[in-house]
């Protein structure tokens, strides 16, 4: 057997819920700086910052379905001001590893588009904390390795 993962081998929840995806995109980005001191013209260290994760999903719509404001994704236009965050897990199907998890997702962009057949949307986001299956973080939501320990 293959250790290659495909989509197709992939499940998808956002609030505890299965969705249709399409396709899945996260991109985390560092926010290193450097340092300098006074007799050196280049940098001298690269000093950590922060981590911030923005993504991508493309979802089908489906008939009745409310969109991703009836799935408690986004809020409606007149309810944007008490929108809530809400929470993506990917797992592999065959092993059940977690791929992609974040509890304090927010929206940033939608847009739809209809097709040959299908309804489907870019939903564009970003999330506060992230993990995988890497051997240092959990599998349990809010108690990963970027979590702060109060």
């Amino acid at each position: 057997m293959s250790r290659l993962l495909t989509g197709a081998q992939t499940v998808a929840h956002i609030n505890n819920k299965p969705y249709a995806m399409a396709s899945f995109d996260w991109s985390v980005s560092y926010q290193r700086r450097e340092a300098h001191c006074v007799d050196w013209l280049g940098p001298v260290e690269l000093i950590p910052g922060s981590q911030t994760v923005h993504g991508t999903m493309i979802i089908y719509r489906l008939r009745g379905d409310g969109g991703i404001e009836s799935a408690g994704i986004a809020g409606t236009q007149m309810d944007s001001s008490v929108e809530k965050y809400f929470s993506i897990l990917v797992t592999d199907r065959i092993g059940g590893a977690t791929l992609f998890q974040a509890d304090r997702c927010s929206v940033d962009s939608q847009s739809w588009k209809i097709g040959r057949g299908y309804v489907m949307g870019t939903v564009s986001f970003t999330c506060i904390n992230w993990n995988n299956e890497t051997p240092d973080s959990t599998n349990r939501l809010g108690q990963d390795r970027n979590t702060p320990n109060p």
